[in-house]
């Protein structure tokens, strides 16, 4: 690493970025309004035995004011980042706007662009993998007998032993997924009116808490400030990782699965429209509520899920996983790299000269202290 300078200009701009983030707080515009109620309508229609008409999602509308000024933010930093750091507070920025810009039009090709600039298409090789996946036997689940706020209680219980007493733990009426963390507001999210196999509960504490949350405050430690947030592209790690871990916990076939089916969903709706995506993944034994929290996933952004396009953001899981365990395969060094903050297996070589330079602590906060107790 050549100089403080830099290091001290990625982060006036990553606090910069971090500012403009929490007011234009963009998390309130990723998610369809109603969804919850919405996809309780589709799954009446579909356990009477008809395909539902494909939705139209709505969404909190972003203001053009907040679109031009996420521009300019990203304009200005590529003229004046261009040192090794500082490109990549740049090309985040620039990443931002485009989020924004889909996140105005909902339009399928906006959108679909989108995915592409940020996750990418899945190629032949991870198609193939899905597919054999879900060619083999699958194991059934337990019962789900942890309810929703009892899921809180015990991931706030884990967050105040640990020291994190600082992130929140709430109920959430409008989400999809089960739970999220956000590490901009350090905060942890769990789906009200949920339920959970006892232990899923134990590999999604491994899994949130142990990566999602402890590589945000393993990254808030660090002399680069990016890596609380995240570097370009950290996300298929964050949840290759996260996944690596839980199954460390629990060998959940079921889970690994759910990745498969995303992965042939996003592929078929880059093709398709709603209904076929989710024929599909009944075709591929998917149950009526995974399927179309699945097909929903991969219309993710538009408003009319009849058109082909998808957000691909869904490509990420089983491609992140694969990475992660070869890259651990192949250096298990790389494991305390990669928990030192939100940075993905492309970093490795960054974290490491990071860490030559004295520019890079180990991890205080330890995930194989939550897989053993789990």
């Amino acid at each position: 690493m050549s100089a403080t300078w830099e290091l001290d200009r990625a982060n006036a701009w990553t606090e910069r970025s971090t500012e403009d983030a929490r007011r234009w707080n963009l998390t309130r515009h990723r998610d369809p309004l109603g969804g919850v109620v919405q996809q309780q309508e589709l799954l009446a229609e579909l356990r009477n035995g008809r395909l539902p008409a494909e939705p139209a999602f709505e969404y909190v509308p972003v203001e053009a004011s907040v679109l031009d000024e996420v521009e300019r933010f990203a304009d200005e930093a590529h003229a004046t980042l261009t040192d090794p750091l500082g490109r990549l507070v740049a090309v985040g920025a620039r990443r931002t706007a485009q989020q924004v810009a889909a996140y105005r039009s909902r339009t399928p090709e906006d959108v679909t662009a989108l995915g592409l600039a940020m996750y990418g298409a899945p190629d032949d090789a991870l198609i193939a993998d899905a597919r054999r996946v879900l060619a083999a036997d699958a194991a059934a689940s337990g019962p789900a007998s942890v309810d929703a706020a009892e899921a809180v209680a015990t991931i706030r219980e884990v967050l105040d032993t640990v020291g994190l007493g600082e992130w929140d733990v709430v109920l959430d009426d409008g989400m999809v997924a089960g739970m999220s963390v956000n590490a901009r507001r350090t905060l942890v999210r769990v789906r009200a009116g949920a339920t959970f196999t006892p232990s899923a509960v134990r590999g999604l504490i491994v899994h949130e808490v142990g990566t999602h949350v402890y590589r945000a405050a393993n990254g808030a430690l660090q002399p680069l400030a990016m890596l609380t947030l995240g570097t370009p592209g950290y996300d298929e790690t964050e949840e290759g990782i996260a996944t690596w871990h839980e199954l460390q916990v629990v060998d959940d076939v079921q889970r690994i699965r759910t990745f498969a089916l995303r992965v042939l969903a996003a592929d078929e709706a880059l093709r398709s429209g709603f209904n076929a995506v989710l024929t599909l993944l009944l075709d591929h034994g998917a149950d009526p509520e995974l399927a179309l929290g699945i097909a929903i996933r991969a219309k993710r952004g538009m408003h009319d899920s009849s058109a082909s396009g998808s957000s691909l953001k869904d490509v990420i899981y089983l491609r992140g996983l694969r990475g992660v365990d070869a890259a651990l395969a192949a250096d298990p060094s790389a494991h305390d790299l990669l928990m030192s903050g939100k940075a993905g297996v492309a970093d490795l070589p960054l974290l490491r000269e990071l860490r030559a330079a004295g520019l890079l602590v180990a991890p205080v906060h330890d995930v194989r202290a939550l897989i053993s107790g789990a």
